[in-house]
């Protein structure tokens, strides 16, 4: 049960400034959003040196998800300007264009979540459009 002034997932981390105006940040739900998932964010912080989020204009086709699950998209710059891309799904696995590896959940209770960097907003960007013509030609 939700109380009254439980904290949010970003109260409850290290980083409030960088979760706390994110959608995972608001949750209150210790339930969904236990202690572990806490630790996983703050250990995920430090190690791959999040300082900021990042908010590029990125395409993302409707017909995405069928190269695979990406939910939940955060987008981060670490400390040396890279763009590091994190999703939690439910079930299946991100695009394989996009190179994401398997990190220890970060979302909430049953989700999986899946990180990668890329150094430049190009590569990014490009990464993007390669789901969208991968895409495009599955459905041809």
């Amino acid at each position: 049960m939700l109380k009254k002034h439980e904290p949010t997932a970003a109260e409850r981390t290290d980083y409030l400034d960088l979760y706390g105006p994110t959608y995972w940040g608001a949750c209150r739900s210790v339930d969904m959003v236990p202690d572990a998932i806490i630790r996983n964010r703050n250990e995920f912080t430090r190690a791959w040196r999040l300082k900021t989020i990042a908010r590029p204009t990125i395409e993302r086709n409707t017909g995405f998800s069928k190269q695979g699950v990406f939910d939940h998209l955060e987008i981060y710059r670490d400390m040396d300007g890279a763009y590091v891309v994190l999703c939690s799904n439910y079930g299946g696995t991100p695009p394989p264009q996009l190179g994401m590896n398997p990190v220890p959940c970060l979302y909430v209770t049953g989700a999986r979540s899946y990180a990668t960097r890329f150094n430049t907003l190009k590569e990014l960007k490009d990464a993007f459009k390669a789901v969208a013509k991968a895409t495009q030609e599955a459905s041809r």
